[in-house]
């Protein structure tokens, strides 16, 4: 099992921030480092959950799998991976709950799965590494032109 601890930049002591009987991993910071994402497996499978970085509960923002967190820079979307799609839920600042379901918004068509999701800034772009079905294969894939959810 992991657990999440936190490390104070200016020489404090390491402080346990989540530790329960399942495994949390892969947390990130909010831009303005009010809240903490990562990912847990207390359900059976690695979901996607956030809580406030002071401590308070926690509330799980992905449905039937997610990995790969990582916020937006004005902290008021949060996107993750499942298989090969990436996926955003919309959140106000401020405020832990979502707003709104998880939406797909990109799927991409090649027989591959993220290992490492990167937002540009303003949300428009996105690095992706990934690793492809077949050993020995080195690729690059671009997808232009896109629609970035027309509803946002």
């Amino acid at each position: 099992d992991n657990d999440l601890w936190v490390l104070p930049l200016d020489g404090g002591e390491p402080r346990e921030f989540l530790a329960t009987g399942a495994s949390e991993v892969d947390a990130r910071f909010s831009p303005e480092g009010s809240w903490v994402t990562y990912l847990s497996d207390q359900s059976g499978q690695y979901e996607v959950y956030i809580r406030p970085a002071a401590g308070g509960g926690e509330v799980q923002v992905s449905a039937a799998g997610g990995v790969n967190p990582e916020w937006n820079a004005a902290a008021d979307e949060l996107f993750f991976t499942r298989s090969r799609e990436i996926l955003a839920v919309d959140f106000r600042p401020g405020d832990a709950r979502p707003v709104g379901a998880q939406r797909k918004i990109l799927d991409w068509p090649r027989s591959t799965r993220a290992a490492f999701l990167l937002p540009a800034p303003d949300g428009q772009r996105f690095l992706v590494s990934s690793f492809g079905d077949v050993q020995g294969s080195n690729s690059i894939l671009a997808i232009l032109n896109w629609n970035r959810d027309p509803q946002r």
